[in-house]
């Protein structure tokens, strides 16, 4: 049930005067405050409750079992979603499994003995992957100005997908298209269908502000439970994957990735999802963003710091009044109460360590390792300027003939796919974010879409850290491009 248009979660109001209620009509939608309602909440604590449902065979003697019904009833779920055209369950179910799929993953490894290639992964990929039937319609809108740049998007991955194909990678091609693609399908599917029906799209809002307010304080509490304990299926994985960016397989020694794959993602949507929790109404927000800002720190994913400091100057610019309120009164209860988030030695060092290579890069190892993979990349550019395809590396290199990490948004598009595409699809993506950005939004929908302006902003500029675009990650900008290109316009 995706709830009455304009009410929140469906909830029927007792009628006000008909004064107020023709008032109320000609305002339009409620704003991103009132959209939040307790069926709302309802609905996503049932999703994550069927996420739960589908991993329970994950922490059983027949964890290796979950490695094919997990994924399997992932993608069966996400199918009868879209094929019945529930558009805010569909993409909220997809995100809860971006969240919690690689936890599943580590619980069926710790019961059931850790594999390289565990097919639990594709679970979120090939739920995702359904949205490729809204491929057509939203090619064929009318008056759209999204379907061009979005066109050059798909053919500069496909180009890279046959590259590869044509050097023989074609296991690692195939991971490696549902990364890159998927997350634009979502956005076409989301255009194509809210975009057509304001009321759709309003449902859409109220159920990723509910799904903020879940999962921003469960995230950050198996984060820091993570960081304290270090649980055994969270130390298995990370001693058979030798991570090395997450730290050390030791209570306080661990670069907090929580239920996530990485440090960077879980760092990546705890920002988003504080962004979002900044502007709602709920009188646990506080809690959660205190919550969120502890287990941020614990990752020390830096770009990731600085990416919500731009997204809080940015808020403060763009939101309404009542959010710039409650967004100082953030950042002094911040400053305030960060010496007792931070109150644990251990992660009090932890902490200020990483801080201070931000004001003396000499003595940053990781920034000093990217400027050589820059310089390493103009090399392999300057040799193969068509780009090398698909595959090359992160998860899907460990499929092929040289394992490889990038770090480094630029480096993997322009390796990829080579000069003359690689700049295609950046421009592509660009035009895409300025469409989005520039987009005029009815007054009463404007709260919802500037938190999500901000978080499409701030993920585009923590592109040269990791490839924002693609992958989690790129769901996260790639929604919320989404959800402003199909935002009701401002009528004149």
């Amino acid at each position: 049930m995706e709830g009455v248009a304009g009410l929140p979660g469906g909830v029927v109001e007792a009628r006000p005067p008909p004064a107020r209620r023709t008032a109320a009509a000609k305002a339009g939608a409620p704003g991103l405050g009132s959209l939040l309602g307790r069926s709302a909440l309802l609905r996503q604590a049932l999703t994550l409750a069927s996420v739960a449902v589908l991993a329970a065979p994950a922490v059983t003697p027949a964890a290796s079992l979950a490695r094919l019904s997990f994924p399997l009833g992932a993608a069966l779920i996400a199918a009868g979603l879209i094929l019945r055209g529930r558009l805010a369950a569909y993409v909220t179910f997809c995100l809860w499994l971006f969240l919690l799929t690689p936890l599943v993953r580590r619980l069926a490894d710790e019961h059931a003995g850790y594999v390289q290639g565990s097919t639990i992964m594709l679970a979120p990929f090939l739920a995702l992957a359904w949205a490729a039937l809204d491929l057509p319609r939203f090619m064929f809108i009318r008056g759209g100005r999204a379907q061009w740049p979005m066109a050059i998007v798909f053919a500069t991955l496909l180009y890279g997908f046959v590259l590869a194909l044509g050097q023989g990678r074609v296991f690692p091609a195939v991971l490696d298209l549902l990364r890159w693609a998927t997350p634009p399908l979502l956005a076409c599917c989301i255009v194509s269908r809210g975009g057509a029906d304001p009321a759709a799209w309003r449902a859409l809002c109220r159920e990723l502000c509910a799904l903020a307010l879940l999962a921003l304080p469960l995230l950050s509490v198996y984060g820091l439970y993570q960081f304290a304990t270090a649980p055994v299926w969270d130390v298995v994985w990370m001693l058979n994957t030798d991570m090395k960016s997450a730290g050390l397989p030791q209570p306080f020694q661990i670069r907090v990735f929580g239920t996530m794959n990485s440090p960077a993602s879980l760092a990546y949507y705890l920002e988003a999802l504080i962004l979002i929790t900044l502007t709602l109404r709920s009188p646990v927000r506080w809690l959660n963003v205190g919550l969120g800002l502890t287990a941020l720190a614990a990752s020390l994913v830096r770009s990731a710091w600085l990416g919500l400091g731009a997204g809080l100057v940015l808020l403060l610019i763009l939101a309404p009044l009542r959010v710039r309120a409650a967004l100082m009164v953030a950042l002094a209860a911040a400053v305030l109460l960060s010496p007792v988030a931070l109150s644990t030695p251990q992660l009090q060092k932890y902490v200020t360590d990483r801080v201070a290579t931000l004001a003396d890069v000499s003595q940053d190892k990781s920034f000093s390792e990217r400027s050589a993979a820059y310089a390493e990349a103009g090399r392999e550019l300057a040799a193969q300027p068509l780009g090398e395809g698909l595959g090359i590396a992160n998860v899907a290199a460990n499929y092929s003939d040289r394992q490889r990490v990038i770090d480094g948004g630029p480096i993997e598009i322009l390796l990829s796919l080579g000069v003359p595409a690689g700049i295609l699809y950046l421009g592509a993506v660009a035009v895409l974010l300025i469409v989005a950005t520039v987009r005029p939004v009815s007054g009463a929908d404007r709260e919802v879409a500037h938190a999500f302006i901000v978080i499409a902003i701030v993920q585009a500029l923590a592109l040269a850290s990791v490839t924002t675009f693609a992958g989690e990650i790129g769901v996260i900008f790639w929604t919320s491009v989404a959800v402003m290109l199909a935002a009701p316009k401002q009528r004149s």
